[in-house]
């Protein structure tokens, strides 16, 4: 059992090692069983987020709450440790993806860094989808990580 946790640590400390290195705005991230604390390098991409969140993330289902720390550019998100794989799809999975794409192309906006793969952006709680990380998130389609279909490929 000792091994198990031992493994699990390694394995978080791996994801959070990768998640750092790639990403390009946020400094430091800081995970516990509730919530994962986001430090920003940059202050425009933290102010981007937060009005993004307070003028419409905030009323979609499928976005993690969020509390914001303007002095220390931390952005509080619900964390989820579930990752949506081939393995645990909900049955409903298709008809999900295609809520939240079609969600954020109704409102004008592309959330450009759709993922599946290592770290995946896609999380589950009671077999309900969540999308994270919203710093892609534009009124520009610049990514061509903005494809619903190809998620549900992958999976």
């Amino acid at each position: 059992m000792k091994y198990i946790f031992v493994i699990i640590g390694l394995i978080l400390v791996c994801f959070l090692s990768y998640y750092e290195g790639f990403g390009r705005a946020v400094k430091h991230i800081n995970v516990d069983k509730k919530y994962i604390y986001k430090t920003f390098k940059s202050e425009n991409v933290y102010k981007r987020i937060k009005k993004f969140y307070k003028n419409i993330l905030h009323k979609w289902d499928f976005v993690p709450r969020m509390k914001f720390d303007d002095k220390k550019l931390i952005i509080k998100e619900e964390y989820f440790d579930n990752v949506l794989t081939k393995s645990n799809k909900p049955f409903d999975y298709v008809k999900q993806l295609t809520y939240i794409d079609n969600t954020i192309k109704n409102a004008g906006l592309f959330h450009n860094d759709y993922r599946v793969k290592g770290p995946g952006h896609f999380f589950l709680k009671n077999g309900k989808i969540y999308l994270i990380d919203y710093d892609g998130l534009s009124k520009k389609e610049h990514l061509p990580r903005n494809d619903i279909q190809k998620i549900i490929k992958q999976l």
